[in-house]
């Protein structure tokens, strides 16, 4: 296993949260090494690594699963500032899904796919960009066994030692097929599942699907949930009926 973390120390500087900062995130990349390592499993830790670094692993046909640790959203992990091209003055400090496996929009020969498992342990938001495909979803040849947190923020603590502890699998959370972890999916497919997404935040719950009757559904009962909740409060003797 290689485990990975990336930081970019520019984001969020004045960040209070421990388990977003460097020293929290090592803590937690060495527990799960300590762990590994008394399981009998080899393992590899990159700190702070770099976008180079996370591309070579790729290429390592003795390297079967991959850890991640950072900030990030589901599709999109933040890392060392790196340029698309050298000659462009842009800047760029994310991962995408897209330039994990095309190599920043180079698209060389990807000579095997990771036969293990992917832990994203990362927070997993959707709700910034039209299309969410978890970051892996191009260089695992099991989907099955990607693991992250979608839609969630995550926060470990010092008893999460293993790689998919407080993590789910991206089949499991939205109930793929196996048709959906192999084959390609249309964009309308694509969107439907990996869709902008949000929490409905005075239920608590997020949006399992973004299908629009179903979200339109979910958003008309809140209304009348509170509605409800309105005229029972203004109402008293409701209760007793």
């Amino acid at each position: 296993m290689a485990i990975f973390l990336m930081y970019d120390h520019e984001f969020r500087p004045g960040n209070k949260v421990h388990a977003d900062t460097l020293k929290g995130m090592d803590r937690e990349a060495r527990r799960i090494q300590r762990y590994l390592r008394w399981h009998g499993k080899r393992s590899t830790y990159f700190p702070e690594a770099t976008v180079d670094d996370f591309w070579d692993a790729l290429d390592d046909t003795t390297i079967s699963d991959v850890t991640v640790i950072g900030l990030a959203t589901l599709a999109r992990v933040h890392v060392p500032p790196w340029k698309r091209d050298p000659a462009d003055s842009k800047v760029n400090g994310m991962l995408s899904f897209y330039d994990a496996i095309s190599r920043g929009g180079s698209w060389p020969a990807i000579s095997h796919l990771k036969q293990g498992s992917f832990y994203q342990r990362t927070s997993g938001g959707m709700d910034m960009l039209p299309l969410n495909p978890p970051f892996a979803w191009g260089f695992m040849a099991d989907r099955a066994k990607i693991w992250g947190v979608p839609q969630f923020g995550f926060y470990p603590s010092r008893w999460h030692v293993r790689p998919q502890a407080g993590l789910t699998t991206i089949a499991s959370y939205f109930d793929l097929d196996e048709r959906e972890l192999t084959d390609s999916m249309s964009y309308a497919r694509t969107k439907e599942i990996f869709g902008r997404r949000e929490s409905i935040r005075a239920r608590g719950y997020p949006v399992p699907k973004f299908l629009h009757p179903i979200y339109d559904t979910l958003r008309h009962n809140e209304r009348l949930f509170e509605l409800h909740q309105t005229i029972r409060k203004a109402i008293p003797f409701v209760d007793a009926y």
